[in-house]
């Protein structure tokens, strides 16, 4: 099975400006995504009890798995979440608030 890379944001800059938008800021996530994952595995594990007749003791460890491995590969640097905002020149920030 060949995996199609997914674009950096210099990719996605390099589109957007060439549809006529320029990207007003870009702000990596990642500290904060593993901390997320962190700490929804630190509330989820006080509850193995409840979870597991609800959700069965495979499906629990697997999310477990899930959310320790994703940390793990966001502090490595393999992935990232890094949202960007466009702006169309002449019509401001797409943004609601802004």
């Amino acid at each position: 099975m060949r995996e199609t890379p997914v674009p950096d944001s210099v990719e996605v800059t390099g589109h957007g400006e060439a549809a006529g938008f320029h990207v007003d800021r870009i702000q990596a996530l990642q500290p904060h995504n593993a901390r997320t994952l962190d700490d929804r595995v630190q509330a989820l594990r006080p509850h193995h009890d409840e979870a597991v007749p609800i959700a069965a003791g495979e499906v629990y460890q697997r999310y477990i798995t899930h959310l320790t491995g994703s940390a793990a590969h966001i502090r490595s640097g393999h992935i990232d979440a890094i949202p960007l905002t466009p702006v169309q020149d002449g019509i401001g920030s797409v943004c609601p608030g802004e």
